[in-house]
């Protein structure tokens, strides 16, 4: 940092130097005339870093349940939270074993009632076969994804190591730059 001062002498005046003089030869650059990245910009990269990870973490869900607490206006509210443990990985039905497992629940109207399923569409479902089952005609009928979690843990899901397919990297580099 140079500061200058004018000096003055009789009838003229005269520019004084104070302070650190100037190194000749290396200049520093001053770091802090750096600029910030336009905001657009950060929100793009976010964005696109999001994206990325996409490729890289498998989708999965946690099971949730429903909790009654007071509130501060001594109120009772509901509130739906994570249960603990119950995180898993999203892989598709094994429909061979939940068909077995249906009809077996079919034959049991008790346990069919405490779960709160309904016997004549669990009966239509069953009627098409294994291979039609799918998750969102289960939901319907009242058997969530949660509710085959509890009842039979993971036995319900096709759990192969390549199941949920990950692109390669040469194909996530392809599919960035075709993004642009």
């Amino acid at each position: 940092m140079i500061i200058y001062a004018v000096r003055c002498k009789g009838k003229g005046r005269e520019k004084v130097t104070i302070g650190k003089k100037a190194k000749k030869g290396k200049e520093k650059k001053d770091l802090t005339k750096m600029k910030t990245p336009h905001t657009y910009v950060i929100i793009f990269g976010v964005v696109l870093l999001a994206w990325l990870l996409t490729f890289l973490v498998p989708a999965g869900k946690f099971s949730t349940q429903e909790i009654e607490y007071t509130d501060a206006n001594g109120e009772i509210s509901t509130r739906t939270v994570l249960m603990q443990d119950s995180f898993r990985y999203a892989y598709p039905l094994d429909n061979e074993y939940v068909y077995q497992q249906l009809n077996q629940l079919e034959d049991d109207p008790q346990e069919l009632e405490e779960l709160d399923v309904d016997p004549e569409a669990l009966a239509a479902v069953l009627a098409e076969g294994p291979k039609e089952i799918s998750q969102s005609q289960l939901d319907e009928v009242g058997l969530t994804d949660d509710t085959l979690y509890s009842l039979y843990g993971e036995k319900f899901m096709i759990l192969l190591k390549n199941c949920i397919k990950q692109p390669r990297f040469g194909e996530l580099m392809t599919l960035t730059v075709s993004a642009f």
